[in-house]
């Protein structure tokens, strides 16, 4: 019995690697901004899944990506995560304001300087 669920869990992650590479390789910065976006919102997905996969991909040339691209690809979709994240829809008037203020620090900083 555990030697069927280990099987099965292996082909699962070998399914998901090969999906990601693929994805990489196809489709590029796109794929990292999408999975550093629903890095811990949907799914518990760490970046160091995401990241350091495809920086290796991309300085060994098996990818045809950059190294400043990935890490502006994942910083985009963290900004993005964290956007989302700051926009729910708050419960009382002193959530909204403090949602508010947080949406403005991170997504238009020198707005927020100025007040």
């Amino acid at each position: 019995m555990l030697t069927a669920i280990s099987a099965w869990y292996r082909s699962c992650i070998a399914s998901l690697i090969a999906w990601y590479l693929g994805a990489l390789k196809t489709i590029g910065y796109p794929v990292v901004v999408l999975l550093m976006a629903i890095e811990s919102s949907i799914l518990p997905l760490p970046s160091e899944v995401v990241i350091p996969p495809a920086a290796h991909l991309a300085h060994t040339g098996q990818i045809p990506l950059s190294l400043w691209g990935i890490v502006l690809a994942g910083t985009i979709g963290s900004c993005i995560r964290s956007c989302c994240d700051t926009a729910s829809t708050p419960s009382s008037p002193a959530t909204a304001q403090s949602v508010r203020r947080e949406w403005d620090v991170r997504c238009y900083p020198a707005r927020a300087r100025s007040q």
